[in-house]
This record gives structure tokens, sequence and C-alpha cells, in this order.
């Protein structure tokens, strides 16, 4: 019985670029101050732009000082009450999490878009043959690369457009004797000055929200690009695990210099592969690193929480304490899912093929 023949893409269909599906991690990378990434998709001379000076100022420093408030709301909540403190404490640890994403990927963003740049090659020159099989999974990434960062804006807005509702509905529907607290940010810090007008008070929560545009796209760049880069590398090892089948079962005499040339282009394509899966590796286990730990500790405030809050039989911080664990193990979850999923197609090669059916070849 035959092998069942495979579709190839339409190459007519510009969505099925590297380009397009990598659009929404294009997008982050450029609100997290790495505007090259344009660059790698045009044919004109390639360049990384340069705002080291403007993007730690702008970009990293306001993070930073704002954490440094939420510790300073910590240990003044911390003699007060342990459980709100151990609730800022939470929001911290996802803040230095986030620092250390954005800090990361600006610092190794040459290699970063040189990677991303030798990834999008790899895919549009093979495109003609990729099969559909093959470009669903690239698309199924991209269908999750616009979920992940929508829940991340809705969530970050939910936090940060929150005062700014809160004092619209106080204005509209405010009477003589009615006060609204201007002391109720977005984030909870104890910041070095009063927000006691209402100029003030907008000028922070604005600032604040400006703040989060910068962190989501930290946050959605680090993970995004990650998931993105590990299953190209992924589907190109799927690829060349198919290319080495199909000249298996070809009829060639052993010393056919076709069988030659096919080798030696296949063993060139693999080795590229391990280089980049390398450099995937060397990027980003600063960033998994740092967030195994921080997940660590998260979920053991969060345990304590629900702690707390089952002795008192309260259902609403229950569900609280529940959504909050979920929510914390999906970062970790996409790194573990997709560099696992990296992984078994290395491993796809050796296991996958008989190599006794290859033709021996000593090697010097």
């Amino acid at each position: 019985m035959g092998r069942r023949k495979q579709t190839s893409v339409n190459t007519n269909n510009d969505s099925v670029y590297f380009e397009k599906l990598f659009n929404v991690c294009r997008v982050a990378l450029r609100l997290a101050g790495i505007i090259g990434v344009d660059s790698m998709f045009s044919k004109s001379e390639r360049r990384v732009s340069d705002l080291r000076g403007i993007y730690y100022v702008v970009g990293i420093l306001p993070p930073i000082l704002s954490t440094s408030c939420e510790v300073r709301s910590f240990v003044h909540c911390w003699r007060t009450d342990i459980y709100v403190g151990l609730e800022i404490c939470t929001v911290i640890l996802s803040s230095l999490v986030v620092i250390t994403q954005g800090f990361i990927m600006y610092l190794s963003r040459r290699e970063l878009l040189n990677l991303i740049s030798q990834v999008c090659e790899l895919w549009d020159k093979q495109l003609m043959s990729i099969e559909n099989n093959i470009v669903k999974k690239a698309r199924k990434a991209q269908s999750l690369t616009k979920v992940y960062a929508a829940l991340v804006v809705f969530l970050g807005s939910s936090f940060t457009l929150r005062p700014f509702f809160s004092i619209f509905i106080q204005f509209i529907t405010s009477t003589e004797n009615d006060t609204y607290d201007l002391s109720q940010t977005a984030y909870p810090a104890m910041y070095p000055f009063a927000t006691d007008t209402v100029g003030k008070y907008l000028a922070c929560i604005t600032v604040e929200l400006l703040l989060f545009v910068s962190v989501a796209a930290w946050w959605t760049g680090a993970d995004m690009v990650f998931l993105q880069l590990a299953t190209h590398l992924s589907l190109q090892y799927e690829i060349l695990c198919k290319s080495l089948t199909e000249m298996i079962t070809e009829d060639f005499a052993p010393t056919d210099s076709s069988l030659i040339q096919q080798l030696s282009s296949i063993g060139q394509r693999h080795s590229q592969l391990i280089l980049l899966s390398l450099k995937l590796k060397q990027i980003f286990s600063p960033i998994l690193f740092c967030l195994m730990i921080v997940t660590g500790a998260n979920i053991c405030i969060c345990v304590l929480s629900l702690e707390k809050e089952i002795l008192s039989s309260n259902t609403a911080g229950i569900i609280k304490c529940l959504i909050h664990t979920s929510l914390t193990l999906i970062q970790p979850a996409i790194y573990c899912k997709y560099a696992n999923d990296l992984n078994e197609s290395v491993k796809l090669i050796t296991s996958r093929v008989d190599w006794k059916c290859c033709i021996p070849v000593q090697l010097d």
C-alpha cells in the first residue's frame, strides 16, 4: 500500500509566511524597545537600531522605581496585616520576572534578532515543500499567541483602567457629601509623593497605565517569542526527518553522487538547527530560571492565602486564590510545554528513522 500523498501549502496566501505568523510578537518586541525587529523581515540590509540610553531610562528605570515603591508598601503592610503583605509580595515577585524578561531580551537583542531572521529564512525558503499539516501547527501557535496577548491585556487592563472608571463614576454620581479616596492607585505601591489632588492622581494613574504597556510588551514578548521560535524549530526538525525518511526509501546505489549530496545537505541542515536550538536555550535560560524560582515562591504564598480563606470560610477569597494559582502556572507551563516539544523533535531524527537503512559512512 502506497503512502498517502500530502498536500503542499499554497504560497499565494501571505498569511503562511513567517512575517505574518510572527506579527503579534513583532508588535510586542517593538513596544519592548527592540525596534530593529522590522528590519529582520525586509530585503534591505538588516541592522539593529540601538537606543540603549533612552531604553534604559524610559523602559527599565520606571518599572524598577515602581517595584521599589511596592517593596516599601510590602514592608509597611507586613507590620499590620501579614496576608495583605503576602498579596503585595506576589505582585513584587511577578514584577521581578517581567523586569528580568525585559532586561535579558534587550541585552540579548542582537542574538535574538539574528535567531529570528535565521528561522524566518529557513521557513520561507522551504515554504514550497512544506505540507499543510505543518502549516496548521504553525498557525495554531500563532492563534495561541493572539489569545495569550489578549489575556495579558485583559488582566492588566482590569487593574490599570479600574481607577479611571472609578473616578469617572464618582464624578458623574457624586453628591456634596461624597468623597473619593485619591490614594487608591492601580499598583499596591507607596509612592514618595502624595496624590492629594485630582490632577496629581490622574497623572499618577496615567503613568501607571503607560508603565503597564511597557510591562505587557516584555511579558508577551518574551513568552510568545519563545513559543513561536520553539514551535518553528520543532517543525523544522519534523521537515528534516521527513526529508531523511524519503531519501532512505528511494532506490539509490551506495556510490550514487545524488545520495551523497542529499546526505551532506541533511547533515548541514541538522547542524544548523542544533546551533539555532542552542542559541534559543542561551537566550531564554536566565528567564526560565528566574521564572521557576518566582513561581515556586508564588505558589507557596497562594497556599498560605488559600489556607487562611478556607479557615475563615470565605468563598470569594477561595475562588480568588485558586484563580491566582492557575494564572501563576500558565507562564511556566508555556515554557515547559514548548521546550519539551522541541526536545522531542530533536530526538525525532534518531527515534523515528531506521538508521540501519542508511549507508555507513566513515568519518575522518
